[in-house]
């Protein structure tokens, strides 16, 4: 992680989030990178907060890392089973998800995900 430089500041005050291509070379991904790119501006931007001060920082791309875990994969699975529950559902059941849920300012298959999850 690094700070914005003030001239770089320009351009990165309301960039948040990924910018350019990462600097690898090769095809890591398709479209993610390009043979040989480089630019200063390329990066993950967002905004640092200390308890001084916010301003605009970048740092490089990165892979986040996927450990598949056995706690995870039985996650996946369990909420792979509820988006399957959903797509089961009624249009009927749909619309009573979806009242129930925008009484909690919910979408009702937030609603549901929700009440599925915590129940089994």
């Amino acid at each position: 992680m690094a700070r914005v430089a003030p001239i770089d500041a320009l351009v990165s005050l309301k960039t948040i989030g990924r910018f350019g291509y990462s600097g690898g070379y090769g095809v890591m991904r398709h479209g993610r990178a390009r043979h040989g790119f480089y630019s200063k501006y390329a990066g993950i931007y967002f905004t640092q907060t200390t308890p001084y001060e916010r301003y605009p920082a970048i740092k490089q791309f990165y892979t986040p890392t996927n450990p598949r875990t056995p706690a995870q994969q039985a996650q996946r699975h369990k909420f792979g089973v509820a988006v399957g529950a959903y797509r089961a559902l009624t249009d009927t059941q749909k619309k009573y998800y979806s009242k129930a849920g925008s009484a909690r300012q919910l979408t009702g298959y937030v609603y549901f995900m929700q009440k599925y999850l915590r129940s089994h």
